[in-house]
Parts: C-alpha cells; structure tokens; sequence
C-alpha cells in the first residue's frame, strides 16, 4: 500500500504535446499498474494491458474541441481529465489521479475543472461520460457529483487490452452544467 503525499502547491493548465509520455504513464499507473491497488478507483481486476499509449494522448491534445486539463504538484503532473467539445455537450473522460494522491479530492477537483472549461471555452450545456461496466463504485461516486444514468450502453473495444470479465460495455451517464 502507498502512502499518500499531500501536495504542497497545486497547478491547473492544459496539456501540450511534450506532455504526452507523462500523462501515459500517469493513466496507466492510475487505471492498471503500478502501486495501484485493486479498489474502485481502477480497472486493473477488470481489464489488462496499455489504457492509452503517447500517440494516443498527442492525437486528443491535437483535436480540434479537445484539451487535457492537467494538475501538477511541485512541477509533477500528479493528475489528468479529457474534456471534448461534441456540439453542446462536452464528453469528459481520462480521469485520472497517481495514486499517491488519492483520496484527497483532486479526482473531484478536476471533474469541477473539466465542467467549468466546458461550460466556459466550449459554451457546453451538458457533460457526459461512460464507465466501464463492473466499476459500480466508481459510477456511484459520480452519480454524487450530479451524473445520472441515461440508460444507453456501448460496446467495449478491447484492442490490445486483456478483458477479464464477461459482456463488457460502457453506461452513459449525463449532467447539465450551470454556469456558476
């Protein structure tokens, strides 16, 4: 088991390309690998293999209507979120915290983060996410920041990941965002 480390000073910018082995690393380390444990902030017991790969990260900085947000302690990138403009709607994803950093908030910090850009870079109306089937926790956890279950579920492509459980799939879940 970790120890958390409180972070002394906390950043928030957006992502550059330069970024992207970095942020790789973090998602993976955060979702699959490393010191994760296998609790309701990963999917290490549900999928293996690379979560996302640098190319992977460069293409989604790239993309028009699309921006990591980061959160860096002393300089380190200790935390990402995906925010992608898609008509009203901002699709937010790629959550990720380093699991030393855990439990103090910033998972909820950078959901705030990603509907404050979305609501005012991207001008969107709602937020919408998928969770991966069998990551109840998780889909309780935001379905108390304001997310509700829309009922629509989309297949989960495997690629080069491992999958250890049966028919998975993502569920959608959707907020309205109110300009504060």
């Amino acid at each position: 088991m970790s120890s958390k480390i409180e972070p002394v000073k906390l950043s928030f910018r957006i992502a550059r390309a330069t970024d992207a082995d970095e942020i790789t690393e973090l998602v993976q380390l955060a979702y699959r690998g490393g010191k994760a444990t296998v609790d309701w902030k990963n999917e290490s017991h549900l999928v293996e293999g690379p979560r996302i790969n640098s190319d992977e990260v460069i293409s989604i900085i790239q993309k028009e209507g699309s921006e990591i947000l980061l959160v860096e302690s002393d300089g380190k990138i200790i935390g990402c979120v995906k925010v992608e403009k898609l008509g009203d709607e901002a699709s937010i994803g790629l959550l990720a915290v380093n699991p030393d950093y855990q439990n103090i908030g910033l998972g909820r910090r950078l959901v705030q983060k990603a509907e404050s850009f979305a609501i005012e870079e991207f001008y969107c109306k709602t937020a919408s996410m998928t969770v991966l089937s069998g990551r109840d926790e998780l889909l309780n956890w935001y379905l108390s920041l304001g997310y509700r279950l829309t009922g629509v579920s989309m297949a989960f492509e495997c690629g080069l990941q491992r999958v250890k459980i049966e028919n998975p799939h993502f569920r959608e879940i959707r907020k309205p965002l109110v300009s504060v």
